[in-house]
């Protein structure tokens, strides 16, 4: 039987180990500082970026150096090409950028010596047919009284893959959801944001993404990582998106984006 992939994306992973006595810090910092490109480019104008910093030992996780200086190129099938901008330590955009759907677009940064290359292909794009509010009869997430859905209309004979983020009230939600269209294939299908409830006047706003296998693959791989425990199979390692020994991603997104007030 088809089993329908959703997964759900914790925003902040946190491990936290507490004792009484002395604390024991374990030698892990001895791993090799590499690069890290997270490279986004989307079909609209203004969402495209890319961040490149460097990877962190384990007990300075939360510095991460910028890399600034590299010089980044991202080109599309007719040879034009984007030169980006640093506009903030480690971040290069672009203004006018703007992808078109089914086309390949590299990308070239050199940067501490290296030059790294990385392909991605802009999927097309399901847009929403609605977001609607309904009561929240689900024993999961928040109390609150309503919820929202999204439906939506799924191409057939293609392969989809989808990552919906949430925001309410203007803030970012922390659960994310990561799908595929195994069992609704050019179908109508919704899917419910289960996971946290809402009350009159409430502002949800839910954004839609669809992405490529290849992104699909490494954010799953992320997230079952991340989800694994001390017995958990060895984790896999995400597919590399660059052809040298590097972090991170170039990925290519169509985004459609719904907002509705609770009433």
């Amino acid at each position: 039987m088809k089993k329908l992939r959703i997964i759900f994306i914790p925003l902040i992973l946190t491990v936290i180990f507490s004792a009484c006595e002395d604390v024991i810090e374990l030698d892990l910092n001895d791993s090799e500082s590499k690069l890290v490109i997270e490279a986004v480019i989307v079909d609209s104008v203004g969402g495209n970026y890319v961040k490149i910093s460097k990877s962190a030992n384990f007990y300075d996780s939360n510095n991460f150096p910028k890399v600034s200086g590299a010089d980044v190129k991202i080109s599309d099938e007719v040879g034009t090409i984007f030169q980006m901008t640093e506009v903030a330590p480690g971040f290069y955009y672009h203004p006018t950028l703007s992808a078109n759907y089914g086309e390949t677009y590299k990308l070239r940064v050199a940067a501490e010596g290296m030059i790294i290359n990385g392909t991605a292909v802009m999927p097309s794009k399901v847009q929403y047919d609605s977001l609607v509010v309904e009561e929240n009869v689900s024993s999961f997430g928040d109390d609150g009284e309503y919820r929202v859905r999204v439906y939506f209309t799924d191409k057939v004979n293609e392969a989809n893959y989808y990552y919906m983020k949430i925001f309410w009230n203007g803030e970012k939600e922390e659960q994310e959801a990561l799908l595929d269209d195994v069992i609704f294939d050019g179908k109508s299908t919704s899917f419910p944001i289960f996971f946290y409830g809402y009350d009159l006047g409430d502002e949800v706003r839910v954004e839609l993404f669809n992405l490529s296998e290849k992104m699909f693959r490494y954010y799953t791989t992320l997230a079952e990582n991340a989800d694994g425990g001390f017995f958990s199979a060895a984790p896999g390692n995400p597919p590399p998106s660059f052809d040298k020994d590097v972090l991170g991603y170039f990925g290519a997104f169509s985004v459609d984006s719904k907002t509705v007030i609770i009433q």
